[in-house]
């Protein structure tokens, strides 16, 4: 039986447990290359951020699995107070979720809500139509392509927008009690039957009520969102113009893996039914697997500036 990890001679929370293993690694790492940039990370977001440092830095980037934003954290902490480590360079990222902001400046924070919000975008949907469509912005199948995303994208904001509203307020509950609360979370796809996703249209069929059955069946006795406090909350929120900025990351792949997947088939299908002619593309998609396209689209993803400047300290 393997002996569980402790601090202290307690045991050790989650995080914790995760991030000895990614320090673990760390120093199996700088053991074997003292050069590059250690990167640390929620999930499996190297993919992205390991490209933007080879691109920006013009350094190996060496990512880490960190397990989630917690881990991260756990993982700085650890790391920082080490004296000996300072010669290396280190990196920390982590999604701003729908979470109070950090404000630490060694600890990179997406500008929006995940890692994903990067790909599901008109800048970046541009890039995919150019390069792998071989499109240009005079091009009139261009132009159409452009406006037909805005919309449906515009209609899945729509769409998710109550159940964006529901779980910011579940956020906003936890850091407004004094005590803890038992809170429901959230799959990394939608729920099944809450909206339906076709090329030529996107509706949503769900209510407070279908969500707050959906996490009595996962959590019972979960907490319950005050109405009036949605209520403010989808007022808010249908008030935002960057939806695709602040809504939930995973969703908005879940989309954008659907849209890549039916305009590469129109596009190579050889009467057009998308395009006005057959725009020919090697595109790698999967309209049930977002995982591929953080890595395949990882160089099309936009760079904010607030990432280039975080990255500038490791040139």
């Amino acid at each position: 039986m393997n002996t569980p990890l402790t601090v202290d001679g307690m045991l050790a929370q989650p995080e914790v447990v995760a991030a000895n293993i990614a320090y673990q690694t760390f120093a199996a790492l700088i053991k074997a290359s003292e050069e590059g940039v250690f990167l640390f990370c929620e999930g499996r977001d190297g993919r992205y951020y390991g490209s933007k440092i080879d691109l920006i830095c013009n350094k190996e980037a060496h990512p880490i699995h960190s397990g989630n934003k917690k881990n991260v954290i756990e993982t700085y902490k650890m790391i920082k107070n080490r004296r000996e480590y300072t010669i290396y360079k280190t990196a920390f990222f982590v999604d701003k979720d729908f979470d109070l902001p950090l404000n630490n400046p060694d600890i990179y924070e997406t500008p929006c809500y995940a890692v994903e919000n990067l790909y599901c975008n008109q800048e970046c949907f541009s890039n995919i139509l150019k390069n792998e469509f071989g499109l240009t912005i005079v091009d009139d199948d261009y132009t159409m392509a452009m406006t037909h995303f805005e919309t449906r994208l515009n209609e899945f904001n729509d769409a998710v927008l109550l159940l964006n509203a529901w779980y910011a307020c579940t956020k906003d509950a936890r850091y407004e009690s004094n005590q803890p609360i038992n809170l429901a979370s959230l799959e990394k796809k939608l729920p099944e039957n809450f909206v339906n996703i076709t090329f030529d249209n996107i509706s949503f069929s769900y209510t407070l009520a279908d969500i707050e059955r959906m996490t009595e069946e996962q959590k019972p006795n979960a907490f319950r969102i005050n109405p009036q406090n949605l209520a403010i909350k989808v007022a808010d929120f249908t008030d935002l113009t960057n939806k695709s900025c602040v809504f939930r990351g995973k969703y908005l792949m879940q989309f954008l893996a659907f849209y890549l997947a039916t305009i590469a088939e129109k596009g190579n299908q050889k009467m057009p039914t998308f395009f006005t002619k057959k725009r020919k593309n090697h595109l790698t998609t999967d309209k049930d697997n977002t995982e591929k396209l953080l890595s395949s689209l990882a160089q099309y993803a936009i760079t904010p500036p607030c990432l280039r400047q975080y990255l500038q300290r490791f040139v």
